[in-house]
């Protein structure tokens, strides 16, 4: 014979396994976490202007780009050039919001 706890007895265990915070204690520690993460992230700040502009001027060529590879795929009446086109598009969006994130961790004002 198999022993099965009760649902009270079972409940009891989980919640002594776990321990909720309050709401209030729960914002506390989230209002901490910011401060914590801004002021990290203010002295983190520290890449050469040149470097940030260079980064700057890549996010902004990189999505101009993606936008005339999308453009091509949309003109194009292959299929081939199409998929080509459109993931090229895609890859160079993405490159973009990668440079912009960068920037905004070891560039921002």
């Amino acid at each position: 014979m198999k022993f099965l706890p009760t649902l009270p007895a079972a409940a009891a265990v989980l919640a002594s396994c776990f321990s909720i915070q309050s709401t209030a204690q729960s914002a506390v520690n989230s209002a901490l976490s910011y401060d914590e993460v801004s002021e990290s992230k203010t002295a983190e700040a520290v890449w050469p202007q040149d470097s940030c502009d260079k980064l700057q001027e890549a996010a902004g060529s990189y999505i101009y780009l993606s936008g005339q590879a999308v453009k091509k795929a949309h003109e194009s009446t292959d299929p081939a050039v199409k998929e080509k086109s459109f993931g090229a598009g895609v890859a160079l969006s993405q490159l973009s919001a990668n440079a912009a994130s960068v920037y905004e961790v070891f560039c921002s004002d």
